[in-house]
């Protein structure tokens, strides 16, 4: 009987589905672990077994008990796609340098003392199916006085998606003077006492900072004071501060929008990943592979009169006319707007 244990580089291993069939590394060096699809109720306590586990990767988990972690000497813990997750265990991990949390939903967080080892942190939410409340609810629960020695931050809200800012106190940054790489560029506003440190003159935002990505209204007076404040070369283009170009939420269309094109074709855009809710942990070029292989087996007539333009997040596609456009659409179970 083969190991659920799957091998994926040199003491890395990924398992889905379900620990129960595991009872520890075995002879193997375990020392990074990707756990996939973990269905409510699973017990991560076998996971004390991996003694040598330095990087631990939470991927699709409803409703899963994290307090095990506490036992282990992680370095690097990275949720993602987690649901329905107490994340209170996490500030048990003494030894902990990098926190990866993205597209969280229904979490809970009383009092986020993370540890001082921590180097780098991020909480990102951008998927169309979910809201900022949780980065809200996350960066909120932080103590961030508890992680001065913090040397990169990144955190936001949509950035492939547009969604609805979050307001919170952007003032967490003065309790950071390590700071040397941030990016907080889309869905975050400030809502605190005081100035935002990301806005002139920059109270309190760090110095040592030599990355940065944020998004204003009114981008070339904030890129310009941002460069001028970090004493930044202004003819060195690798050195210098990014700032985009806000965007209103009611501006951007909706996913798999019809629109008719000057050319005379009709176009939408979406995600075909996004549309299949987990059912595959791969690429949006997978998901239209199997959107085109289903097209093929139902209607290869119509899949001949269809142009596809797959991308990183999202895919494009064109045809002759609306009715063929909207029978594609139905036809991989997506409803078109």
């Amino acid at each position: 009987m083969s190991s659920p244990l799957i091998k994926t580089g040199e003491h890395r291993y990924v398992v889905s589905g379900g620990l129960e069939t595991i009872r520890g590394p075995g002879r193997r060096t375990v020392r990074w672990l990707e756990v996939r699809r973990l269905r409510a109720g699973q017990d991560l306590s076998v996971l004390r077994a991996f003694t040598e586990l330095e990087t631990l990767e939470l991927h699709h988990i409803d409703g899963v008990d994290l307090a095990p972690l506490a036992d282990l000497s992680l370095k690097r813990l990275a949720i993602e796609s987690g649901s329905g997750l107490d994340l209170d265990p996490i500030t048990r991990l003494t030894m902990l340098e990098t926190l990866v949390l993205f597209d969280l939903n229904r979490v809970h967080a009383t009092s986020l003392k993370l540890p001082r080892t921590l180097q780098s942190l991020e909480i990102i939410n951008d998927s169309p199916a979910l809201t900022g409340e949780p980065v809200k609810h996350v960066i909120e629960a932080i103590d961030w006085s508890a992680i001065r020695e913090l040397r990169a931050l990144s955190t936001r809200v949509g950035g492939l998606y547009e969604m609805q800012p979050v307001h919170v106190d952007l003032g967490l940054l003065r309790a950071l003077p390590r700071l040397e790489h941030l990016d907080m560029y889309s869905g975050l506003r400030h809502a605190g006492p005081g100035p935002s440190p990301i806005e002139p003159p920059f109270d309190g935002l760090s110095k040592r900072l030599r990355f940065v990505r944020l998004d204003a209204w009114n981008p070339p007076p904030l890129h310009d004071a941002l460069q001028a404040y970090l004493g930044l070369d202004p003819n060195d283009p690798q050195s210098g501060p990014v700032v985009y170009q806000r965007c209103r939420v009611d501006a951007r269309e909706r996913p798999w929008t019809l629109k008719w094109t000057d050319d005379g074709t009709w176009s939408v855009y979406g995600s075909l990943l996004r549309e299949e809710h987990g059912e595959h942990d791969d690429t949006e070029h997978d998901a239209y592979h199997r959107a085109n292989q289903r097209l093929r087996q139902t209607n290869p007539a119509l899949l001949r009169r269809l142009r596809f333009d797959p991308e990183s997040a999202g895919t494009g596609i064109t045809a002759e006319t609306r009715d063929d456009l909207e029978t594609a659409l139905r036809s991989l179970g997506i409803t078109p707007q």
